[in-house]
């Protein structure tokens, strides 16, 4: 209770109860808003006010481009739609982090949109806030024709942290009868993209020698789209055991499956990781 007196002596009391104050709904905020050349196998990290619950709804991941238009003549719109309460959606106090069904395209501009009630407050008990269109925002990597490739960067799970990711080196560079495009693998993390899509090849293009030793964060990178759930074989794409990729001092790729297409392009499937493969390593696709 509180209570006031007068001039003329007289006291009022009132109820005062601070229960009823209003409560905010939660709101999400993210590092990757507005970042430029993400990498593609980033996960989304939101940050809310509040410590939050699942709610009810979908959290989509629209691809911006136009027709789904990016790197190498990828014409595939892969927007996601991601149930809140699907295990793709992982929540710590008030981190959600989102691990998408596959990875972004390269070269490619997104959104993150939600509905309000996607989440919920685990202190105010509202509902979250909407996110809508033009409110996060973010553009991923295209692969540099260079022998330095473009810095990315990437969120961490758990923390919404944007930390950088690998330098990502167009794999469609020279060809093996020219002198081959020399990447020093040492020096820092690097990523080699193919596109498995890209029809404006010829036989063998391409041809990238990696420099210095090689780690488990170093990678070649298959983009494959529409993103493909079964064996390539199935989808027009068969191993050409005659495609061979060279190790100039280390051996071979053994464990690399070199893919052609109906029309006898040469690529290298998946991001496998060049641990083992030591220096100096030169191949093609």
């Amino acid at each position: 209770k509180d209570s006031v007196l007068d001039t003329a002596g007289n006291t009022a009391t009132s109820d005062i109860d601070f229960d009823a104050l209003p409560q905010f709904s939660p709101v999400a905020e993210s590092t990757i808003n507005g970042a430029q050349h993400i990498d593609v196998r980033s996960p989304i990290v939101l940050t809310f006010s509040e410590s939050v619950s699942v709610g009810t709804g979908n959290i989509i991941i629209t691809d911006l481009n136009t027709n789904g238009q990016g790197w190498k003549n990828d014409s595939s719109d892969n927007t996601q739609t991601i149930d809140v309460t699907s295990s793709m959606v992982t929540i710590a106090g008030n981190i959600v982090t989102i691990n998408p069904e596959f990875d972004f395209d390269l070269a490619t501009n997104y959104e993150i949109t939600f509905a309000a009630g996607t989440f919920t407050g685990d202190t105010s008990g509202q509902d979250s806030i909407a996110v809508e269109s033009g409110d996060f925002t973010f553009t991923t990597v295209t692969p540099k024709t260079d022998n330095v490739g473009q810095e990315s960067k990437i969120q961490v799970a758990g923390t919404d942290a944007l930390v950088a990711s690998n330098y990502w080196i167009d794999g469609h560079q020279s060809d093996p009868t020219k002198a081959p495009i020399q990447v020093d693998a040492s020096a820092k993390d690097i990523a080699v993209a193919y596109s498995l899509n890209y029809r404006g090849l010829v036989d063998e293009d391409g041809h990238i020698q990696l420099d210095g030793v090689t780690d488990i964060n170093d990678i070649i990178y298959g983009d494959v789209s529409p993103n493909l759930t079964g064996d390539l074989d199935t989808y027009g794409w068969v191993p050409n055991p005659a495609a061979k990729v060279i190790g100039s001092d280390a051996g071979s790729f053994g464990a690399r499956t070199i893919y052609a297409d109906t029309v006898g392009n040469y690529y290298i499937y998946s991001d496998e990781t060049l641990f083992t493969e030591g220096s100096g390593q030169v191949f093609y696709g």
